[in-house]
């Protein structure tokens, strides 16, 4: 899952991990509008290079040999996603990691072994073409949904990639394989829910790939190589409302107030829908001492995420990081009403009620929070923390 990264509270800087520009039927092309100034002399420095698209998608000539080998015994349709899947995933050798922020290119995605789904999806892609496969890029519109740590929340995205095996030829003829479509994805519960999917160019997935390495230059405090990166992403992908609502974070973060809201507002004409824009935008209003503006964004924005149990989530770990457990427990429970099997949820749950002392309602929501994974070794996890729990209430 790729990943994205957006708004939160006043407190907290929010970037967006992977282009997610979901319900666009009334967005505008760049084309169209008038398109802001960069302003890049308030970010000269020395930078790293930015990665090529030729960079990003690059795959060794071990790794050409690799894959082929591996394929070369397919002969079915079938047998050839097989092969190309176990190629990428490895799950009876050294498995493919999911790893939140590892946005990383094609060839050092299979050194590291490790991926988020921006990542598998460039490798997936990369590997693909290189043994004959149609590859397909897709967006999937998931609900909002935030990861927070201490210093920042991210708001996630997700992408995939549908692949086609090749068309099999015969001494008579040839067989079109094009309903063999099959879907590389880490992330198996978003594809059970059938989230809608829309088609996205590579274009705009080097720039997601972009927007992600902008999020953790600013991350780590480094400007320029923000600026860098968010300015190859609107060069690529002109249309990305992603990029310039993120570019607007980053003017935020220097002062640059009205550079900030100009780059907000045009991110509103590529894609009115965006509730992280008019969120990061009605912050900026409150820091420039306009609440008025700020009040009639937050409003929309208010009404809209109340449906949304991932807004919960987020608010119940801002408020746990705070130590402020009661706030989080009610946060954290408003999110199970509005989805019921939200395991995160009922890790912060079990989490704020372990900060309160009540061990008992900490193992009960833990044991729910286990039945409820998906996954062995999320069971597995939970079952960890159990045990330490168990010792904790002996102990008491």
């Amino acid at each position: 899952m790729v990943e994205r990264k957006w708004l939160v509270t006043a407190s907290i800087l929010v970037l967006i991990l992977a282009n997610l520009t979901a319900c666009q039927t009334n967005s505008k092309s760049s084309a169209q509008l008038q398109t802001p100034e960069l302003h890049a002399q308030a970010f000269i420095g020395a930078v790293a290079p930015v990665e090529s698209v030729q960079d990003i998608f690059a795959l060794s000539e071990a790794d050409k040999t690799a894959v082929k080998a591996e394929m070369r015994a397919a002969t079915s349709a079938q047998a050839k996603t097989q092969a190309l899947l176990h190629y990428i995933f490895k799950s009876d050798e050294l498995p493919l990691e999911y790893v939140n922020s590892a946005t990383l290119v094609a060839s050092v995605t299979l050194q590291r072994r490790q991926a988020n789904c921006l990542s598998l999806t460039i490798l997936a892609y990369a590997l693909a073409q290189e043994v004959g496969f149609t590859a397909e890029f897709q967006e999937v519109d998931i609900p909002e949904f935030w990861i927070t740590d201490a210093q920042q929340s991210r708001l996630n995205g997700h992408v995939n990639l549908v692949i086609v095996p090749p068309t099999l030829s015969f001494e008579n003829g040839s067989v079109n394989l094009s309903n063999s479509r099959l879907t590389v994805d880490f992330d198996t519960e978003n594809r059970d829910k059938a989230w809608p999917v829309r088609p996205v160019s590579k274009e705009d997935i080097v720039a997601m790939f972009y927007n992600n390495k902008a999020a953790d230059s600013l991350a780590a405090g480094n400007y320029q190589q923000t600026f860098a990166y968010l300015r190859a992403a609107i060069e690529i992908a002109p249309d990305s409302a992603q990029s310039w609502s993120n570019l607007s974070v980053l003017y935020r973060q220097v002062g640059l107030y009205q550079q900030a809201e100009e780059s907000y507002l045009f991110s509103l004409q590529l894609d009115p829908q965006s509730m992280n824009t008019m969120a990061n935008l009605a912050m900026l209003y409150r820091i420039m001492a306009q609440p008025e503006q700020a009040m009639a964004l937050e409003n929309v924005v208010e009404r809209k995420r109340k449906q949304n149990p991932f807004y919960f989530l987020m608010l119940g770990e801002e408020a746990l990081n705070e130590k402020q457990t009661k706030s989080a427990i009610g946060h954290f429970q408003q999110a199970l009403r509005l989805n019921s099997a939200l395991t995160p949820a009922m890790l912060g749950l079990a989490k704020s009620y372990i900060l309160e002392g009540d061990i008992d309602k900490a193992t009960r929501y833990l044991q729910d929070a286990r039945q409820m994974s998906r996954s062995r070794d999320e069971r597995d996890r939970y079952e960890s923390k159990l045990k330490v729990l168990q010792q904790v209430a002996i102990l008491h």
